[in-house]
């Protein structure tokens, strides 16, 4: 059996091994691939002056090389070494022939390099050099597909930087004709990898995204909306408060004058119960003015005053010295991290204060509504009955 027939054979053996499981999602690494492979190895081979034998041996190697991806994806050197050698040990092939051509996918430096310098040679210069452009993208969407998953574009360059980055071309031919193209790919996609780590470290830390630029309008803007509207609730709060206290205090000074002055009247009066709603409604002015004051009351929350590197509230920096004050203020204001940090802690302190002024004060008018409605109520019913 002559070496042609051989590469026939394994091109005929491939072809109908792909009709049983080609995969629609391999848009990579595929039986297209493989024959652009075959093409380069042409090329190479016949520029090189290397005998036939070594040309389709390596044309051999390259028609199996995607296979393994249609079995096991994650590891599909093995699966497509497995392939080749169970097609090779059913011909008429010699030991050292076999090796040759498996040695492409799974390297031994104890044989003859020679076959397996063409196929890596055809294989770097061609996905890694002026094929990269057309492969990149498609290795993308194939990940996706068949691993269920969104792979970005610097998913995908630092894939390709990682294969590249230690690739070499051994023949002088390879190195003449695409040494240049390899070397840019290279540089290029090391720049790209290196903005790509830069931009994902920045945007892991807090605010990173955003501290090496000025802030944008829509900062600005969601930074001093929030602020007026929590201001405004803080204001609401304490008129609200305001109210209650007045409120309570007219009315616990009315009611304890009235008891002082005319408990003796109102105890020996035709109907002595009347005293009972009056003090129910001296309860509750007393709770819900309590609560009033527990609202309006300065109470800063916890975590405020307890760090020096946060200077936006006055508790933050009032333990410093003027010099430190402005040494901080300095490196903060170079920062801009630092200062959203500063004014999202703020915000955030600011909605503590809010949660706790509204729900004292919604207690305050809960008591005094259940209190006044209680008060009235007996009054009526002891009045009437």
């Amino acid at each position: 059996m002559d070496k042609f027939t051989l590469l026939q054979r394994a091109e005929r053996y491939v072809a109908d091994w792909y009709l049983n499981h080609s995969s629609t999602q391999l848009s990579f690494h595929n039986v297209a691939l493989s024959k652009n492979l075959m093409v380069r190895i042409e090329e190479l081979g016949v520029g090189q002056a290397l005998p036939t034998s070594i040309i389709q041996d390596a044309q051999i190697a390259a028609l199996f090389s995607q296979v393994g991806y249609a079995i096991q994806y994650d590891q599909p050197i093995n699966a497509s070494w497995k392939e080749m050698r169970i097609f090779l040990e059913t011909k008429d092939v010699s030991d050292e022939q076999k090796n040759q051509i498996t040695n492409c996918l799974v390297p031994n430096q104890a044989l003859d390099m020679q076959v397996a310098e063409l196929y890596q040679d055809a294989w770097v210069s061609h996905v890694l050099g002026d094929g990269l452009a057309t492969y990149l993208p498609l290795y993308r969407t194939e990940v996706q597909l068949m691993r269920k998953e969104i792979v970005n574009k610097a998913t995908a360059r630092s894939w390709f930087y990682t294969q590249i980055k230690e690739a070499k071309l051994s023949s002088g031919y390879a190195k003449a004709k695409y040494q240049t193209i390899l070397t840019e790919n290279r540089a290029s996609l090391e720049l790209q990898v290196a903005k790509s780590n830069a931009k994902l470290e920045a945007e892991t830390q807090l605010f990173g995204g955003i501290s090496r630029q000025q802030p944008s309008r829509e900062v600005q803007t969601f930074f001093r909306t929030s602020f007026d509207y929590h201001t405004k609730l803080v204001d609401i709060s304490d008129n609200k408060a305001r109210i209650m206290i007045s409120v309570n205090s007219i009315l616990v000074s009315v009611l304890i004058s009235l008891l002082t002055y005319n408990f003796q009247r109102v105890a020996t009066s035709v109907n002595p119960m009347v005293i009972v709603p009056i003090l129910i409604f001296l309860i509750a002015a007393v709770g819900s003015l309590i609560f009033a004051i527990l609202s309006s009351r300065p109470n800063l929350p916890s975590g405020v005053g307890q760090s020096n590197e946060q200077l936006f509230s006055f508790m933050d920096f009032i333990k410093l010295g003027k010099e430190e004050y402005q040494k901080q203020m300095n490196l903060m204001l170079r920062d801009g991290a630092s200062i959203f940090a500063s004014m999202t802690s703020a915000l955030y302190y600011l909605g503590e204060i809010l949660d706790r002024k509204y729900k004292y004060l919604t207690i305050s008018y809960n008591i005094f509504m259940v209190g006044f409605v209680v008060s009235v109520g007996m009054f009526m019913v002891i009045y009437f009955l």
